[in-house]
């Protein structure tokens, strides 16, 4: 009869002699990376794009695991697809969510969960600041306010800076990065005004009175315009107007494409931020390439950064980083010795910044 000591060391040797099951890990035969973008239910996405490119991957095989909450107001379906992703245990990292104030709003979620998330567009500085489960592809608001700041002022020539934003984290962030970019050369707005973005809903007539009273104000001779899509285009048409000759700058909120048409007249003095403009390299004519053929368009500049994020997720699986923690790890580390940065469509990518 064994002691309670031999039985222990029977026991070990026996685990170890049928393969250390106690010790070894079965890896995954599918891994899946979640779409955190709510998309049209109809057309063509960028997941058309994306999903040719691990049609060829084995060992794990490499699936997206798509946005599936249906019928729900905005913010509910946020937190609702976050938890689906969350409990799906196959899903080891996640894509978005689409831009700061949805990320912002689910981002503890997946901290808890130990979840990492590669958020594309997402541009407030608050989110640097809220653990190493969460990694950003674009600049932050401040930043974005600085630049356009030296970009009016030093490629432009302009002497009177004025600002129209609106009135949520993010306009507020552009507004406080301009303001102390102003302030470290010794100068100010000549004016601002914060919008609620929503007056162009039904008449523009709203967003004529406000630019035309701003003008006639504060006599800007370049205007910074940080709203949503609808509102930045009316406040172009608006200020192309009354002031022809005044240059605007959109941040990266206004995409220029068929929801934003333009006149010439409208294009004139026009300075759009974008984040991406397709380069002469090979992995940004194929993307073009692949994009129109699965979109039938040309890809915006935030698509580009969406697929750098699926781009690098798979890459990390591929490296054999099969579970959460894993994919996390992999990510803090890219830029430092031993472990370079990705070679993306939009450029070099590290977090060590």
């Amino acid at each position: 009869m064994f002691d309670g000591v031999t039985a222990l060391r029977s026991l070990l040797l026996g685990a170890l002699l049928t393969g250390g099951l106690a010790c070894r890990t079965k890896e995954p035969a599918v891994v899946r990376i979640g779409d955190a973008v709510p998309r049209e239910a109809t057309g063509r996405t960028l997941l058309e794009v994306v999903r040719p490119q691990f049609r060829d991957d084995t060992a794990p095989r490499i699936e997206l695991a798509p946005w599936s909450v249906r019928g729900l107001e905005r913010g509910i379906g946020e937190d609702a697809q976050a938890r689906r992703f969350i409990a799906d245990t196959s899903v080891v990292a996640v894509v978005g969510h689409a831009g700061s104030r949805a990320t912002l709003m689910v981002e503890s979620l997946y901290r808890d969960a130990g979840l990492p998330m590669v958020v594309p567009t997402a541009t407030a500085q608050s989110l640097h600041r809220v653990g190493p489960h969460l990694f950003m592809l674009a600049p932050t608001d401040d930043l974005i306010g600085a630049f356009l700041i030296d970009e009016a002022s030093t490629r432009l020539g302009a002497k009177r800076i004025g600002l129209l934003y609106v009135a949520d984290p993010y306009g507020e962030g552009i507004r406080d990065g301009v303001q102390a970019r102003l302030r470290a050369r010794g100068d100010s707005l000549s004016g601002m005004a914060a919008l609620s973005g929503l007056e162009c809903e039904g008449e523009s007539a709203g967003m004529t009175a406000i630019v035309t009273a701003f003008l006639r104000r504060h006599t800007p001779d370049a205007v910074i315009v940080a709203l949503p899509q609808e509102a930045t285009r009316c406040a172009i048409r608006a200020l192309v107007l009354e002031a022809p000759a005044v240059a605007v700058l959109t941040t990266d909120s206004f995409v220029l494409g068929e929801s934003a048409p333009l006149t010439a007249a409208e294009r004139a003095n026009l300075h759009a931020l974008l984040f991406w403009e397709p380069g002469g390299d090979s992995a940004s004519q194929a993307f073009v390439a692949n994009a129109r053929r699965f979109m039938t368009r040309d890809p915006y500049p935030g698509e580009a950064l969406e697929y750098d994020a699926f781009q690098l997720v798979a890459t990390a699986i591929r490296a054999g980083n099969t579970t959460r923690p894993a994919i996390t790890k992999w990510l803090q580390q890219l830029g430092t010795p031993g472990h370079p940065p990705y070679q993306g469509v939009t450029g070099l990518i590290d977090f060590t910044k």
